[in-house]
């Protein structure tokens, strides 16, 4: 849900950002200082989350043919390190949700009410 509600709002950055564009409008220095400090922050966490990229696949196949008692401290482990991994997944969208949402309202204090 998250991630379909973060392309919902991924799309009216965009239609507004056209908008935006058409009418030739031009943002604040604050306001352009806001938007690069929300791009920096996402580029970051984005570096972040692509550091764990293949963690999860590696860890679940770590675990190939291990299912059972005697390998229960490593599937505790793995499944453990699994979850944290898709939390901080989860957290970035989250993030770029509520990034997109924010620079959004930046850019529809510049259109005209409708």
């Amino acid at each position: 849900l998250a991630g379909e509600e973060a392309r919902t709002s991924w799309q009216t950055l965009k239609d507004n950002v056209t908008i935006f564009r058409e009418q030739e409008l031009t943002l604040t220095e604050d306001d352009k200082a806001s938007i690069q400090s929300y791009r920096q922050t996402l580029v970051d966490e984005r570096t972040n989350i692509l550091a764990d990229k293949g963690e999860v696949r590696a860890l679940f196949v770590e675990l190939r043919g291990k299912w059972n008692r005697d390998n229960l401290d490593l599937i505790i482990t793995n499944l453990e390190a699994i979850k944290v991994i898709l939390q901080e997944r989860s957290a970035f969208i989250d993030l770029v949700n509520e990034s997109v949402i924010a620079v959004d309202a930046i850019v529809q204090t510049y259109l005209p009410v409708e």
